[in-house]
């Protein structure tokens, strides 16, 4: 039995009052489980399909249970997976009535064969989302490749191991008499973590480039420099040591906290952003937990922001929560390795939702076009955006 299958099962059984406490249970892990959010996609998926296949009474039947399902207090009790808006929920019942009334199978095909058209400019080529891919590259040149199949790396008096305790077999790929710094960089379409000497963590994300020494010992302050992309640090508390991190027309400077830095070239501003503890900014601008900074034209504004979209990629998740819709094509792009052209820019248009970055870009751009303000259409590794 497929997965399909399985929760076309489920929720018959739920519909008719004889499901098992176990089985309602799989039910609600399948509808709401907050990595793959795989769930609800296929039941509505299932109710498009009775829909196309114009089964109206199980479309009906259908949408029905998952209404019910997902205004069950125990279905919203501590969901974190919030989903972009799907117009046509709420519009089921209307379409459904639509395609009963005589003369209305027009407007059934034609709605039918834009999914279709829509479907297959999509998802005709796969491309795949990141994964773990990170280097280090020495002073004299020599790079390091980073295992693909570990999350992170430690780095400590000179010597290089991963995550896990596992240590790097290569003798050629260790810092043995290393003394200088070292540079960290993700390519587009990778992400790492890495332990640094003083037990401090940094995420990277994709394409970002991190630069910072092989030890801190007899140093006033560590100091390490952020050239571009994001990161997200936990510094370990030093009080004699301040940890400064250096960015593009900017020095942050902290003792022990956690904030993310976004310093994206083409997304056109610096951001820094505070999730506990306390940064000072250039020597002037002091930040306070769920404050963001932002660098622009040499000046600093600061706001309120949600801390925990700003650090959802460290997470392994898409938030969607911007009116900027170029800024959100920017970290997909990344995420992806894909290039965006434009032949149509939408805009003020306001995505809000959540997924995991482990999806497959087709499925990523599929919830965007919901929206029904934009298409998209894949060519090769170019996303072209149309209307």
């Amino acid at each position: 039995m497929t997965t399909q299958d399985r929760l076309n099962f489920l929720m018959d059984a739920y519909a008719q009052q004889h499901i098992s406490s176990e089985d309602y249970a799989e039910l609600m892990v399948l509808l709401k489980d907050p990595i793959y959010d795989e769930g609800l996609s296929q039941a509505m998926d299932a109710v498009w399909g009775a829909i196309q296949t114009e089964d109206l009474h199980k479309a009906e039947e259908l949408n029905e249970i998952y209404n019910n399902i997902i205004s069950n207090p125990s279905f919203k009790q501590n969901r974190r997976v919030r989903f972009l808006t799907r117009p046509w929920i709420t519009t089921i019942a209307a379409t459904i009535a639509m395609i009963v009334i005589g003369g209305a199978w027009l407007y059934t095909y034609h709605m039918s064969a834009n999914h279709r058209l829509n479907e297959i400019a999509i998802h005709n080529q796969q491309i795949n989302p990141g994964s773990n891919r990170a280097s280090l590259t020495l002073a004299n040149g020599r790079v390091i490749h980073l295992s693909g199949t570990k999350k992170g790396v430690v780095i400590g008096n000179n010597s290089l191991s991963y995550d896990d305790g596992t240590t790097v077999n290569d003798e050629s790929q260790s810092l043995e008499g290393v003394t200088e710094s070292v540079t960290a960089s993700t390519p587009r379409g990778g992400t790492y973590e890495f332990i640094l000497p003083d037990g401090s963590r940094v995420w990277l994300n994709a394409a970002t480039v991190l630069k910072f020494p092989v030890s801190f010992s007899g140093m006033k302050s560590r100091n390490v420099e952020l050239k571009t992309g994001e990161a997200y640090f936990e510094i370990a508390k030093d009080a004699a040591h301040p940890f400064i991190v250096k960015s593009p027309g900017q020095e942050l400077e902290v003792l022990g906290t956690h904030f993310n830095i976004s310093a994206y070239t083409e997304d056109g501003a610096l951001r820094s952003t505070l999730m506990e503890g306390a940064v000072k900014i250039n020597q002037r601008v002091f930040l306070k937990p769920g404050q963001q900074s932002v660098l622009k034209n040499d000046k600093i504004e600061v706001e309120e922001v949600d801390i925990d979209a700003v650090a959802a990629w460290k997470n392994g998740e898409f938030v969607f929560n911007s009116n900027d819709f170029e800024a959100t094509m920017n970290m997909i792009a990344r995420w992806y390795d894909v290039e965006i052209i434009y032949d149509y820019k939408p805009v003020n248009l306001h995505l809000a939702g959540q997924l995991s970055r482990k999806r497959s870009i087709a499925e990523v751009l599929k919830r965007l076009q919901e929206t029904e303000d934009v298409k998209f259409k894949i060519e090769g590794r170019r996303v072209r955006v149309i209307k």
